[in-house]
């Protein structure tokens, strides 16, 4: 089984309602022999605690190593994102003022796999939105972008035929 370390990068724009996503990750059985996978896709799910946020217009996470493993240590991952929402989401306003913990599933579908349909997903537990940044254009369009870390991350990956 191969497990997917080293950094993490996943980043999700929405328009007229149609995800699109391109991630890069390393995967490897171990440090030495890693190797890069990058999967394209326009079906993308992201759920907040189970819950879709409305107008989520970009998201995007960085896991990294804060030092390398070795045979003898793990190390530590650092997990870092953010999301961005039109005009603002209640959900997540909620989740930093009382600071509490939440889950974030990405469930990513990639129709032209070479044995039919893949379905990879990301599961960012322990997040905890850190700050919230408001922003307005000078079209007068309002968004706000809410930064969070999350304590890890797991992954899985499945075939439909």
């Amino acid at each position: 089984m191969q497990k997917r370390v080293g950094k993490i990068c996943l980043a999700v724009a929405s328009c007229l309602g149609v995800g699109a996503l391109l991630t890069v990750l390393l995967t490897s059985q171990g440090m030495q022999n890693a190797k890069a996978e990058v999967l394209a896709t326009n079906k993308t799910e992201i759920l907040f605690d189970g819950e879709k946020v409305p107008e989520l217009k970009e998201f995007s996470y960085n896991a990294s190593w804060s030092r390398r493993p070795t045979e003898d240590e793990v190390g530590v991952m650092n997990i870092r994102g953010s999301i961005s929402v039109h005009p603002n989401s209640q959900l997540l306003n909620e989740h930093m003022d009382a600071n509490s913990s939440f889950d974030i599933i990405i469930s990513i579908t990639q129709d032209s796999h070479p044995q039919g349909q893949e379905i990879n997903q990301f599961v960012l537990e322990g997040c905890r939105v850190d700050n919230r940044n408001f922003h307005l254009d000078a079209e007068g369009y309002a968004a706000t972008s809410y930064a969070f870390t999350a304590q890890q991350i797991q992954s899985r990956t499945w075939q439909l035929q």
